[in-house]
């Protein structure tokens, strides 16, 4: 092994724990793929069409495709979600649905691009989001998970 692998000297087999990142990203793009072709959803849906108290603060604009590709500018949010909040995710009416559409994008404050909003990556919002989309797409209310 190099000097600094982090690989078990023995090598990998089916005991072996590994660090998997980002990996319910691409499961979640599945659900919303599927989603779209069902004729649940369109990516070029804006989510206030589905979801209409997001639509405040900014973000009336905003599309299922913007939150897909980390465009909403939603990457953190200003008020502190709790365990709670994430157990109870898939009440529509919940904390974790007020906290999000409450939240204001973020954009640029000064310099040529004021006001604009770059490509951010929503490592832990953008499930959360996703899943409160789905909720309200689909006629079963399931989330990503279900």
């Amino acid at each position: 092994l190099p000097k600094y692998s982090t690989a078990p000297a023995e090598g990998y087999d089916g005991d072996t724990l590994q660090i998997v990142y980002s990996s319910t990203k691409a499961m979640a793009a599945t659900v919303f793929a599927l989603a779209a072709d069902r004729g649940l959803l369109a990516y070029d849906d804006k989510v206030a069409k589905h979801w209409p108290e997001f639509a405040q603060n900014g973000k009336e604009g905003i599309t299922i495709a913007d939150v897909l590709r980390h465009d909403a500018g939603l990457q953190a949010f200003d008020e502190a979600i709790t365990l709670d909040d994430t157990e109870l995710q898939a009440d529509p009416s919940g904390n974790m649905s007020r906290i999000i559409a409450a939240q204001k994008p973020w954009a640029w404050r000064g310099g040529p691009d004021e006001g604009l909003t770059p490509r951010i990556y929503h490592a832990i919002s953008r499930g959360f989001i996703l899943n409160q989309i789905l909720l309200r797409a689909d006629p079963q209310r399931r989330t990503i998970g279900q």
